[in-house]
C-alpha cells in the first residue's frame, strides 16, 4: 500500500459523480426525474418571462389609460363649452331668424351707440323713431349720431333736443329722430 503524504487538490464534483455508478433499476427512474426537473425549470423560466413582460405591458398600458382619460376630461371640457357656445349659435339664429325684424333693429340700433351713452326709450313715430338716451358730453353724443348714420335700421338721424343735467356728473340728454329703413 502506497500513501501520498502530498496533499491533493479538493476532489472535482464532476469527476466523482462520474465516478459513481447507479445500479441498472434505478438509471431509468432517474432519467425520467432528471428530464422532468428539466422541462418544469425550463417551463417556470418560460412563464417567468411572460409574467414580467405582461407587467411591463400592464404598466405600459395603465399609464396610456391614464393619459386617455386625461385627455378625454379634457375634451369633454371644451366639448360642453362648444355645446354652450352652440345652444347659443341654434337661440340666436331662432331669434333672428324668427321673423322679429323688431329684435333685428334695436339690436342694430344698440350696436351702434357708443359705451359712454346709453338710451333710454326708442318710440316709433308716425315719420320715423325717436330716440331718447344720455351720453357723458358732447363728444360722445356727436359720436353717437355719427354712428347712428350707419344704422341699417335708422337712416338720417337729427339731433332734435341736447340739455346738459346739473345734478350729479355732467350728462347730456338727448333726442334723436330718425327715418326707419325697412
Amino acid at each position: 500500500m502506497r500513501f501520498n503524504y502530498l496533499r491533493d487538490a479538493p476532489p472535482d464534483l464532476f469527476e466523482h459523480v462520474r465516478a459513481m455508478r447507479v445500479p441498472r433499476q434505478v438509471q431509468f427512474p432517474l432519467l425520467a426525474l432528471a428530464t422532468a426537473i428539466t422541462v418544469v425549470t425550463v417551463w417556470w423560466l418560460l412563464e417567468s418571462h411572460w409574467v414580467s413582460e405582461a407587467r411591463r405591458e400592464e404598466a405600459i398600458a395603465s399609464t396610456r389609460l391614464e393619459q386617455s382619460r386625461e385627455a378625454f376630461a379634457a375634451t369633454k371640457l371644451v366639448r360642453s363649452d362648444v355645446d354652450v357656445l352652440l345652444a347659443l349659435d341654434a337661440k340666436l339664429r331662432r331669434i333672428r331668424l324668427s321673423g322679429s325684424m323688431l329684435s333685428h333693429r334695436l339690436a342694430d340700433i344698440g350696436n351702434h351707440v357708443p359705451s359712454e351713452a346709453w338710451l333710454t326709450s326708442i318710440v316709433r313715430t308716425d315719420d320715423g323713431l325717436e330716440l331718447r338716451g344720455r351720453a357723458q358730453g358732447l363728444h360722445v353724443l356727436s359720436e353717437t349720431v355719427a354712428d347712428l348714420m350707419s344704422s341699417s335700421a335708422a337712416s338720417s338721424p337729427t339731433l332734435v333736443r341736447a340739455v346738459r343735467e346739473e345734478h350729479g356728473a355732467p350728462l347730456i340728454s338727448f333726442t334723436i329722430r330718425a327715418e326707419e329703413r325697412n
